[in-house]
């Protein structure tokens, strides 16, 4: 079985509170996939999708203190029941991706670890199971440490939680990186300019001649100022990044 020509994407608010920017990126999906099928999420469909197929996980569900811990989730789910590919509403679409989901039941982008931006999946996959456990496992917030002044709480929760740390966690443990039909995708399929481990080095490659796409990486979902501050500390992020590689 092949990754279902689906694209998943989530607007927590509904169409049409989406921005401009992110319906054009859209738009570029769907132009570059005429063959495929669309759905877009919002609160009110991914508490109902929950609630007919996965209603065990609502405790959990309806219990995150944030909205983006419920977006992160809802994709795992929706990815094991429909299957299809998860895409961000925040990364662009270059070119066709047919090509990429006809062999593989597992398609995955990594960086230093692994995305959950851009993720495709058949139904049913393994994978999945080991997602919901650590989703059991992982919904209460950790005691934060008073040495973490310079990372955000909320963010760090998120990742730990439900986002890219716990889904790099499951990937590895579950061992489906190295089963012969699942895809790792490189960076520069769809995040180029993303530091990434590349032969056990932290390299960043801006260039996207070669990509897919591009995830744009807006943190919508995070304040400002937050934003702001994470904007004038990656600099030096990446400088320690490439210091703290091996070699």
């Amino acid at each position: 079985m092949s990754i279902p020509r689906i694209i998943h994407q989530i607007w927590y608010q509904g169409e049409d509170q989406m921005p401009a920017k992110f319906r054009a990126f859209g738009d570029g999906w769907r132009r570059n996939h005429p063959d495929w099928s669309f759905h877009l999420w919002n609160e009110t469909t991914m508490r109902a999708f929950m609630a007919e197929n996965h209603a065990w996980f609502l405790p959990i569900y309806d219990g995150y203190p944030l909205n983006i811990q419920r977006i992160d989730a809802v994709r795992y789910f929706i990815l094991h029941t429909l299957g299809g590919l998860y895409v961000d509403s925040d990364i662009e679409s270059l070119k066709p991706i047919d090509t990429l989901v006809e062999r593989p039941s597992l398609l995955l982008s990594r960086t230093v670890g692994y995305n959950n931006a851009i993720v495709g999946s058949v139904p049913g996959h393994r994978f999945w199971e080991t997602v919901f456990e650590a989703l059991k496992s992982n919904h209460r917030r950790p005691k934060r440490s008073p040495l973490n002044f310079l990372v955000d709480a909320d963010a760090l929760f998120v990742a730990h939680s439900t986002g890219p740390r716990l889904f790099t966690d499951c990937v590895r443990r579950s061992g489906v990186e190295a089963d012969a039909d699942t895809l790792v995708c490189p960076s520069w399929y769809f995040e180029p300019g993303t530091p990434a481990e590349v032969n056990g080095r932290i390299t960043i490659d801006p260039d996207t001649s070669r990509s897919y796409g591009i995830h744009h990486m807006s943190q919508t979902w995070m304040s400002p100022g937050r934003r702001a501050l994470d904007a004038a500390l990656k600099p030096v992020m990446a400088l320690a990044r490439r210091f703290a590689a091996p070699g």
